[in-house]
């Protein structure tokens, strides 16, 4: 199983620090984040790719993250009202 994670639907507001403290959580092990950006205007581009530190992390961020959506009760900048898409990325 691969490690590097593709994020989707992400709010435009995600910062490489937010996304990485959501995997990061339940003590997972993220490695690098990277959201991607506009060149033109440096905003988001509503998706990133998170790697994991291992094969078991990236399951269980999978596991906990793919569908996740905003709580009304806090404003997390990390997920828009769209569910959050969490995929692997096969490696060759």
């Amino acid at each position: 199983m691969g490690k590097r994670l593709y994020v989707g639907n992400l709010s435009f507001q995600t910062t490489e620090d937010t996304l990485a403290a959501a995997f990061g959580a339940d003590g997972r092990q993220v490695a690098s984040c990277s959201v991607m950006l506009d060149r033109d205007t440096g905003r988001s581009r509503g998706f990133a790719f998170v790697e994991m530190a291992n094969d078991a992390d990236a399951a269980a961020a999978i596991q906990a993250m793919n569908g996740a959506q905003r709580s009304e009760e806090h404003t997390s900048e990390l997920q828009s009202p769209c569910n959050l898409v969490c995929r692997l990325l096969l490696e060759k």
